[in-house]
């Protein structure tokens, strides 16, 4: 993020330039922006003070720099940490014609950074039931988590946090019962996608039976008023049995429904919504059985993951075994031409077992599939795509055991999140117990090198219970992870990690959803 200030004798003029992705359908959170506050200048000596952002860990640093035109090579001057004021006094110019510029580098945060990691218990936020989510959306301004089941039934219970207000004050939390929406239950859902203007909620089980009701908020609408919420039965589209989803992504035009478990059978029939039509016309709906795609079994997934041209679909259980087969769809294709879509079978890579993932991420460049289990064990084992390399092609993939990092054990997770540099794993269950152990991959580094993974066991945070989510996002500054089930109860204690400053959503997230 910059600022640049131009100085002439009688008159000074602020032009500040922002960072935002231009990546279609990314959206972020408006930043406290990097903003001149005061600038004077008397006697040769400037003086120019900024506003931006800060957290409490010192790792914030801002540039001061000038030049004497604002496309001529800017000299840095000086260096300036957020736990000074921020403030610098230029005596060594002499030109009145002069350019700054503040540039605020990127700072992550050490996962071990202590008071990173909060926690708040939002389970009985408007006096609902609001524990039990499977996966968050952030739309911009608000995080949305989606309503899954609680100790005793599928519900609907829609959680939401206003990221611009304070994460521990309970007037920042809101919940709504959208369990009957136009006339339809809508209850039980895991995963969800933003479009930009609607949040879209992934169908799953509505205790005893999976459906196809797909809940959508209209985000421009009050939260607490159901004209904002409407929903629409897709459970026949196309003449399939559509039902029983798990995550949605969205490309810039469509969404895509994951498909996952109907209640009788593990399937491969992905239901497709054009958010340019009617949310409940019937010819706005589509689906496509790619449960046989390039003569593999294509069936059972958990989430899925868009590289700006395909969608990956994140391989899970098939019905007879936990399946390292990926299944692809070319988005400038034919939805339902058999010739879109593709499938790789993965399930030995690097001489790992790579079987039974949930939820994907991609980083500009690799798309990594998140290690939850395969019959008879929790793993750690993360599977790479190069989407540079041939999709078909066996160089393309590998695979790195990541189950036992910083002396932790590492195994089990529900979705991940990239802040633009690392990817963070959410923790579920590792086999022996729902845990809180955070799994870390520094991306700029080398993917089978042991020092470019780290951990951190935040399964006891601000004094509760922080372990077994299901699903994370990121706002551009903290990621927050869903708060699914610890073992004795489906919860509602939201961990939240402080990851970077300045913040911004990576161009690679688009949806607003990381399952």
């Amino acid at each position: 993020m910059a600022t640049h200030t131009k100085l002439p004798v009688q008159r000074i003029a602020l032009w500040a330039a922002l960072l935002f992705s231009s990546v279609p359908n990314v959206w972020a959170a408006p930043p406290v922006a990097l903003t001149i506050t005061n600038f004077s200048r008397s006697n040769g000596t400037s003086v120019i003070s900024w506003a931006a952002e800060t957290n409490a860990f010192n790792n914030v640093l801002f540039t001061v720099q000038r030049a004497t035109a604002p496309n001529s090579n800017f000299t840095n001057l000086a260096n300036v940490s957020e736990n000074v004021p921020l403030v610098y006094t230029d005596s060594g110019s002499s030109n009145p014609a002069a350019f700054y510029r503040i540039v605020e580098s990127n700072a992550y945060t050490s996962l071990f950074q202590s008071g990173a990691f909060t926690a708040y218990n939002a389970a009985n936020t408007s006096g609902l039931d609001t524990t039990g989510y499977g996966g968050a959306i952030f739309d911009g301004r608000y995080i949305y988590f989606v309503p899954a089941r609680n100790d005793l039934q599928s519900k609907g219970i829609v959680l939401r946090f206003d990221t611009t207000g304070d994460f521990n004050t309970a007037g920042s939390w809101a919940a709504y019962d959208a369990s009957i929406t136009s006339g339809l239950s809508t209850k039980g859902y895991l995963g969800g996608v933003f479009d930009g203007r609607y949040v879209y909620f992934a169908p799953n089980q509505n205790v005893p039976g999976y459906h196809g009701n797909v809940l959508r908020l209209d985000t421009t609408g009050n939260f607490n008023t159901a004209g904002s919420w409407s929903a629409y039965d897709a459970s026949t589209t196309s003449g399939l049995d559509t039902r029983g989803f798990l995550g949605g992504v969205f490309d810039g035009r469509y969404v895509y429904f994951v498909p996952s478990y109907n209640g009788t059978n593990y399937h491969g029939r992905v239901l497709r919504f054009d958010t340019t039509t009617n949310f409940t016309s019937a010819g706005s709906w589509s689906a496509y059985d790619a449960g046989i795609t390039s003569g593999l079994t294509t069936k059972g997934f958990i989430g899925g993951v868009f590289d700006g041209r395909y969608i990956y679909f994140v391989p899970d259980y098939n019905g007879s075994d936990y399946s390292g087969t990926v299944l692809r769809f070319d988005t400038t294709g034919n939805f339902s031409t058999a010739g879109s879509w593709s499938a790789y079978d993965a399930s030995i890579t690097s001489g790992l077992t790579t079987k039974g993932f949930a939820g994907g991420v991609f980083d500009g460049r690799y798309v990594y599939f998140v290690p939850d289990k395969y019959f008879g064990a929790f793993h750690g084992n993360v599977l790479r795509f190069d989407t540079t390399g041939n999709f078909s092609n066996a160089g393309s993939w590998s695979a790195y055991n990541a189950g036992n990092t910083s002396g932790l054990t590492t195994k089990g997770y529900a979705s991940g999140v990239f802040d633009g540099r690392y990817i963070h794993f959410i923790p579920d269950y590792n086999g022996t117990a729902y845990h809180g152990t955070v799994l870390r991959l520094d991306t700029t580094g080398d993917f089978n090198t042991a020092g470019s993974w780290s951990a951190y066991d935040a399964g006891v945070t601000s004094g509760l219970n922080t372990k077994g989510y299901f699903g994370g996002v990121s706002d551009g500054r903290y990621i927050y992870f869903s708060p699914f089930y610890y073992g004795t109860a489906y919860h509602g204690v939201v961990l939240r990690f402080d990851a970077k400053l300045p913040r911004a959503i990576p161009a690679t997230v688009r949806g607003g959803s990381n399952l």
